[in-house]
């Protein structure tokens, strides 16, 4: 007898080829997910995509929520998306759903649609919210607003057939906030080794070039950035820095007179790849404070798919990772002049940068989000085994 298909619904704001850490990241679970044979996929999504014979995509009405815009149109259009995906899903037909958060509205009003129909959904967290509202200042942690949203967090996280995160800290503080929660599970990021692989890395720009590319919202420290290609300026050094991306803070990129910087806003993800793979070190500067500390940007793994040393700031997991690997360097923000005396040491000593390359090339087939999307497809496919959704 044949085995039935799961129908499985994605539940996103943004999706491939839009170069964002969500589309990406879901791209690679999709292809994975697809690949098994065991899943009839539909994705919920506001980018335009064909429909293919293993996945129906589902565009919607309402635009995905922009980093540009203020806080409080972002959060009405999150809460407008997330309407129309929670009437969306009250008719829907399917088995199981997959929920991105961010958007953290769009994320929990999708959940609440799944429970009324005691339907199985996966809470994917690439962001902890409300932890970000409060880092950010948007809202006092002590406030009745708060602690409403703490409960309703928690809550979303116990009904869930599981929780997938990022990174080990956002793993434990899903569990200890749960109260030792068993059913979250670490699904890292990764780089797209399809795409990366084929990126020729031969030709290096002729002067020494820093790149950044990503996000430039919130969390990011675009000033540490400038005050560093200054004091490049400052100390007449011919080391060049290339920053790709937008968010809410490339305003400061685009007034900046600072001549050694070029500002690229945002590329489609094989431009990108291109400039990447013609600098020398990348860089992830990002301000020091508690999501920080958690986070792993998605940036630091394609430096490594591609092979390029990597400074980061705060001091955090993912440094932790880079040093334990020997393929970076991590700093507090204050540090200016340890990392400038660190990037000009990389651009003069060729020994220093072949020893970390050598350490990248060594490494990097454990990230790559192929592999990663393969083995979470499986223990999904175990799980649902195990909760007779799938026959053995």
């Amino acid at each position: 007898m044949k085995q039935k298909r799961i129908r499985l619904s994605v539940i996103t704001d943004k999706f491939f080829p839009l170069n964002t850490a969500s589309a990406i990241r879901i791209k690679a679970l999709r292809d994975a997910w697809a690949a098994s044979g065991y899943f009839d996929i539909t994705v919920f999504t506001a980018t335009v995509i064909e429909n293919n014979e293993d996945v129906k995509y589902v565009k919607s009405f309402f635009l995905a929520p922009s980093n540009k815009s203020n806080k409080v149109f972002r959060l009405w259009f999150e809460f407008l998306l997330g309407a129309e995906y929670f009437f969306r899903l009250l008719f829907h037909r399917t088995d199981l759903v997959f929920i991105s958060s961010p958007p953290f509205v769009v994320a929990v009003l999708s959940s609440f649609a799944t429970r009324i129909r005691k339907i199985p959904y996966i809470f994917d967290v690439r962001d902890l919210y409300p932890e970000v509202y409060f880092s950010a200042n948007i809202l006092n942690r002590n406030s009745v607003i708060s602690r409403a949203i703490i409960h309703l967090e928690k809550s979303v996280y116990q009904h869930s057939f599981f929780v997938t995160t990022v990174t080990k800290g956002l793993q434990k503080h899903i569990q200890e906030k749960c109260g030792e929660m068993e059913h979250v599970y670490l699904v890292r990021n990764g780089y797209i080794e399809k795409l990366i692989d084929n990126v020729s890395t031969d030709t290096k720009n002729e002067k020494f070039t820093v790149i950044f590319h990503g996000n430039l919202g919130t969390f990011q420290d675009v000033d540490l950035i400038l005050r560093l290609a200054q004091k490049c300026v400052d100390e007449s050094r011919d080391i060049e820095f290339v920053i790709i991306g937008e968010g809410s803070k490339d305003y400061i990129l685009q007034k900046t007179t600072i001549p050694n910087v070029t500002y690229l806003s945002r590329l489609g993800i094989e431009q990108v790849y291109n400039k990447i793979s013609k600098a020398h070190v990348g860089i992830s500067f990002r301000t020091d404070n508690f999501i920080s500390c958690q986070s792993f940007p998605v940036k630091l793994y394609e430096y490594i798919g591609i092979g390029l040393p990597m400074i980061i700031t705060p001091k955090c997991e993912a440094g932790e990772l880079i040093e334990q690997y020997q393929i970076g360097y991590q700093f507090a923000p204050f540090d200016l002049e340890l990392i400038y005396s660190k990037i000009v040491e990389l651009s003069e000593n060729q020994l220093s940068m072949n020893k970390l390359l050598e350490n990248i090339s060594s490494i990097r087939h454990r990230f790559s989000r192929e592999k990663i999307a393969e083995h979470f497809t499986q223990l999904l496919i175990y799980d649902l085994k195990h909760q007779h959704m799938i026959k053995n």
